[in-house]
């Protein structure tokens, strides 16, 4: 830093919104620039630090972009003390700081000002890094701009618009009338609850573009939800996030992390749109229907209040004259909403106004096969730090193998052999729900069965609720029994640990002793022998059993773990063999419609239990067989594959998978929002 230089400064208006000194020919000249320093509430104190000509002791930035420029540029200031940072909204601050800045921080969106000698000279363009531009409509999916007679359509909160709104005021709709469009069956239909995956992927994208690691970012994001407060004004927190990325991408190391703490966020003072309660109970978040106003003194309003004073703002507008991107490019969606919740209104055919998923021409013809994705409306979604466990039938193993290779956070409390994790602790399959059950209780000491030990016709013995996990064996019963201890200790770990578990049902067909009702994975004498084989007896259990059994099951380990999430499936392998009396396919079929009949009303019995469809992904007719191996039974790898796709676009935040049809529209609609100044945000209080 130069040595302080004697300037005299007449009044206030000599300083832009950002406290630097403004242009000022006869201080200009002399190369000083000077900063007005400002208190805590953003108010000018008067007192001037005057910087000397520019030399390599002070880093110049200017930041420029949309209305999240300044608010960058003010985490910047905090994590950069000594440096002097220009933060210029486009279309509302003065360019001319760039001429003379060290780096230039220029938003995605307006990458083509690097050509624009005017606003930066040829010689800056190589000092330009990007940063990404933010939007993300998944917490507000109903936000949209809309124009009237070539100027900006305005409601209560600017010019941020509803959507439902508009639609109801042009179709003639009371408030009324029109807050009842605000439901869950019209967001589906709407398919509002897929936004969240094309933001996610659009933001990644953006920050990808930017040179930032955009999955690492949201992923950060994703801590702080919701982390905006409309589509394009981010939270202060999520603005910090971007801002140590950019720092770190640049090689400029801030000298104090997570600003937030210190700062006030300026956007707070704009409207602030809801996150509505049905889109905030699939994101896992509290929701209202609360609108905020911008300016002072704060105005929130409810959601009649909203819709009313929208309509009465449109009142001055011919219909003829509203343009709403949305509502023309979707205008297949927005079409007779009201007759999903006006019974006066309403079809006399009931299935008439249903969403197209719920059609089979709709949904499945003309849909490729590894395009088909059977999940609405996922209960919840996990963070790439989840832990994950899984057990059931052999097909869970697949899955297994699939978390594992694609990075997820696969729960493991005890490895086999060589670190091997094929199970989340070493129990080996679980084919029915009631052996399940009973190793729940077994970890927890609430149920001990007779039957410790058999032995193989090698003389070896082997534990016969796992009779495959060792292969060489145990040289003696007490030896099977040492081993269980740990064992149990593992499985209570795995259940008290996991965020997730997910379990694969595959049999109805079991074998039990008859002396206490313990179920085997395997019946007696298959891999070994039981002191007495005339104790075990065959059952075919019924949906009520399995029911029943995976009901206790949920109830006794969300008494250890209330927050565990359950995802059930059933397995889509046949049955290698029937002990019934009839053909093996005929027994595979009521099987497996026994387990997803009880599955399918378990889930729609319990809070945080879902049901994820790889059966029907699997065995469905559109695959035409082509996810089994030639044996007709085992899963082929492009099955797997399938399925696990379609589980990480719905369950997993860290792998975004938009909708591609929605995915579009919301592309073309960003390129067009992202352009709109936010003038009505001066945001010269903090800069």
């Amino acid at each position: 830093m130069s040595a302080p230089v004697n300037v005299e400064i007449a009044t206030d208006e000599n300083f832009n919104s950002d406290g630097y000194l403004a242009a000022n020919p006869d201080v200009k000249a002399t190369g000083i620039s000077a900063r007005l320093h400002f208190d805590l509430h953003g108010r000018r104190e008067g007192r001037v630090q005057v910087i000397g000509p520019p030399d390599a002791a002070v880093t110049r930035i200017a930041v420029m972009g949309n209305c999240q420029a300044p608010v960058l540029a003010a985490c910047l200031r905090t994590m950069l003390p000594d440096a002097e940072i220009h933060g210029i909204h486009l279309g509302v601050s003065s360019t001319e700081a760039v001429a003379v800045s060290d780096v230039i921080l220029l938003q995605t969106e307006f990458a083509a000002l690097k050509d624009n000698s005017a606003i930066i000279p040829d010689r800056q363009v190589p000092r330009v890094r990007l940063w990404p531009t933010f939007y993300h409509a998944g917490f507000h999916p109903d936000l949209v701009y809309a124009r009237a007679g070539g100027t900006a359509l305005k409601s209560p909160l600017h010019d941020y618009n509803s959507a439902l709104a508009i639609y109801g005021w042009l179709r003639g709709l009371s408030v009324k009338q029109t807050v009842g469009l605000y439901c869950e069956r019209v967001f589906d239909r709407l398919g509002y609850f897929t936004y969240a995956a094309s933001s996610d992927a659009r933001l990644v994208e953006d920050c990808d573009l930017a040179g930032l690691d955009g999955a690492a970012l949201l992923a950060s994001l994703k801590r702080q939800v919701p982390f905006c407060h409309a589509v394009n004004h981010p939270t202060l927190a999520a603005v910090a996030r971007i801002a140590e990325r950019v720092l770190d991408a640049a090689g400029l190391a801030p000298s104090v992390r997570g600003v937030e703490r210190f700062l006030a966020d300026p956007l707070l003072s704009g409207p602030i749109w809801p996150v509505y309660p049905p889109i905030a109970d699939r994101l896992g978040l509290a929701g209202t229907y609360e609108f905020k106003a911008g300016g002072a003194p704060v105005r929130i309003l409810d959601l009649e209040s909203f819709v009313a004073g929208s309509f009465a703002s449109y009142e001055s507008q011919a219909p003829s004259d509203i343009q709403c991107d949305r509502l023309t490019a979707q205008a297949d969606r927005y079409r007779d909403l009201e007759n999903l919740t006006s019974p006066a209104r309403r079809s006399s055919n009931p299935y008439r106004n249903l969403p197209d998923h719920q059609f089979w021409s709709r949904a499945m013809a003309g849909v490729a096969s590894a395009e088909l994705d059977p999940v609405i409306q996922p209960k919840f979604r996990l963070t790439p730090s989840d832990r994950i466990a899984t057990a059931g039938s052999c097909f869970a193993q697949h899955i297994a193998r699939t978390l594992i290779a694609r990075g997820f956070n696969y729960h493991v409390t005890e490895p086999g052999p060589g670190g091997a994790e094929l199970f989340s602790a070493r129990f080996g399959n679980i084919y029915s729900a009631r052996q399940l059950l009973q190793l729940a209780h077994r970890a927890y000491g609430q149920f001990q069965p007779r039957d410790i030990a058999w032995i193989r016709p090698d003389g070896r013995y082997v534990d016969p609720f796992r009779p495959q996990i060792t292969p060489e064996g145990y040289g003696s019963e007490p030896e099977v029994a040492q081993a269980l201890p740990e064992h149990f200790a593992a499985v209570r770990r795995m259940f008290e640990e996991s965020d997730l578990f997910i379990f694969t049902v595959g049999l109805t067909e079991i074998w039990e002793s008859t002396a206490d009702g313990a179920v085997f994975p395997v019946a007696p004498g298959v891999v070994a022998q039981p002191p007495d084989p005339s104790q075990y007896r065959f059952a075919n259990m019924t949906a009520a059993e399995v029911r029943a059994d995976l009901t206790a099951f949920i109830g006794f380990i969300r008494e250890r773990n209330p927050d565990l999430k359950i995802l059930l499936t059933v397995s889509p392998v046949p049955l290698v063999a029937t002990y019934e009396g009839r053909h093996v396919l005929v027994s595979t079929t009521y099987s497996k419609s026994v387990l997803r009949a009880a599955v399918g009303e378990i889930c729609q019995d319990h809070v945080g239990v879902d049901y994820f469809p790889s059966y029907e992904i699997i065995t469905s007719w559109h695959s035409a067989g082509a996810y089994f191996e030639a044996d007709h039974r085992s899963v082929a790898e492009s099955g797997v594959a399938h399925v696990m796709r379609v589980f990480g676009r719905h369950y997993m935040a860290a792998s975004p998978q938009p909708n591609p049809r929605q995915d579009d529209a919301l592309r073309a609609e960003f390129a067009q929002s992202s352009k709109i100044l936010c003038d009505e945000e001066a945001l010269d209080a903090t800069g």
